[in-house]
Parts: structure tokens; C-alpha cells; sequence
């Protein structure tokens, strides 16, 4: 669940965002491209395993679209991977930019009272926290919630009964995992 500091945070980085809403579609588009690629590559492989083997046309088309598969996959990837960064570079950048600028103007008692490498050390960590979620774990969530939603489509569509398997296994080692931090957690509550 998303609290409030952190939907403030969100409406007050969209901003800088902003400027970059081109390299923003590329790197989203880029995201949809690799989820693709690497689900047509499974039904590439399928068809490979299936059709090649049968038939005596091994390196026609399962060959073909599997190495396509592979070669978008790659071109995505590296889309990707390169317009988020770009854009998460930019965004600390011009947001770095902005905060030094407000220090330069703050009152002579600020830098007195306060250790002044100890808010620059701050600074510096927090943006590039911010830089590598918005560079790297953004994406990344993006295309993991794209292949689990591709991914289960797909199974659901051939078979859902292996489906209906694969569910219940997740959750038989979930559930557990949920209750057994959960006591942990109470357990460090209470000895502290």
C-alpha cells in the first residue's frame, strides 16, 4: 500500500519527469516490446519442440522465429534498459541541479547550525536511490508484471489445469512465508 510521503514524492518527481515524456514512451514501449519477445520466444521454442521435431523441417520456421524472438529481445532489452537510464540520469541531474541552487540562497545561520557535508552525503544518497528505481526497478516491475500477466494468459489459454497447479503450488509456499515473518516480526517487536 502506497502511503502519503510516498505519493507526495511521486507527484513531485512527475514533474521532472515531465520534460522527457518522448524517452518516457520509448523506454514503456521498449518494456512492452522485451515482455513480448520473450513470451513469443517460449511459443517459438514450443513450435520448435513440437512442429520441428515432427516434421523433417527443423530449421525453417520454428528456427526462424526463435531467432527473431531472440534478436527482439535484444533490441528491446537494450531499449529498455538505455531510455531508463537516460531519463532516470536526467531527472536526478536536473533535480540535483535545483537543490544545490536552493542552498546557495538558504541563510548564513543554515550552514552554521548544520553539518554542510552531511546534507550534500544525504543529498547524493537519495538521488541516486532515486536514480536506480527509476532507472532499473521501475522498468524491471513493469516487464515482470507484463510476463505474469502475458505468461498466465497464455497458460490459461492451453492449459488451464496446469494453471490451476502452478497457483496452488505458489500459494502452498507463500502462505507460509507471510506467516512465518509475521511471527517473526512480532516475536522482534516484543524482545526489543
Amino acid at each position: 500500500m502506497i502511503d502519503k510521503n510516498t505519493s507526495t514524492v511521486f507527484l513531485y518527481i512527475k514533474r521532472y519527469i515531465e520534460p522527457f515524456k518522448f524517452k518516457v514512451a520509448l523506454a514503456i514501449i521498449s518494456v512492452f516490446l522485451a515482455a513480448n519477445a520473450v513470451l513469443s520466444g517460449g511459443y517459438s521454442l514450443l513450435l520448435l519442440v513440437n512442429e520441428g521435431m515432427q516434421k523433417h523441417s527443423f530449421y525453417e520456421t520454428p528456427l526462424v522465429w526463435l531467432s527473431i524472438s531472440i534478436l527482439f529481445l535484444a533490441l528491446a532489452s537494450f531499449g529498455r534498459s538505455y531510455y531508463a537510464s537516460w531519463v532516470a540520469m536526467r531527472v536526478s541531474h536536473t533535480l540535483r541541479q535545483n537543490l544545490f541552487e536552493k542552498m546557495l540562497y538558504l541563510d548564513v545561520n543554515f550552514f552554521e547550525n548544520t553539518n554542510t557535508s552531511e546534507v550534500i552525503k544525504k543529498l547524493t544518497y537519495n538521488l541516486s536511490i532515486l536514480e536506480q528505481y527509476i532507472g532499473k526497478s521501475a522498468s524491471v516491475l513493469l516487464r515482470n508484471i507484463l510476463l505474469f500477466c502475458g505468461s498466465a494468459t497464455m497458460m490459461i489459454l492451453s492449459t488451464p489445469w496446469l494453471l490451476m497447479q502452478t497457483f496452488l503450488l505458489v500459494c502452498a509456499f507463500i502462505f507460509p512465508i507471510i506467516l512465518i515473518s509475521r511471527k517473526i516480526k512480532k516475536l522482534a517487536a516484543h524482545s526489543v
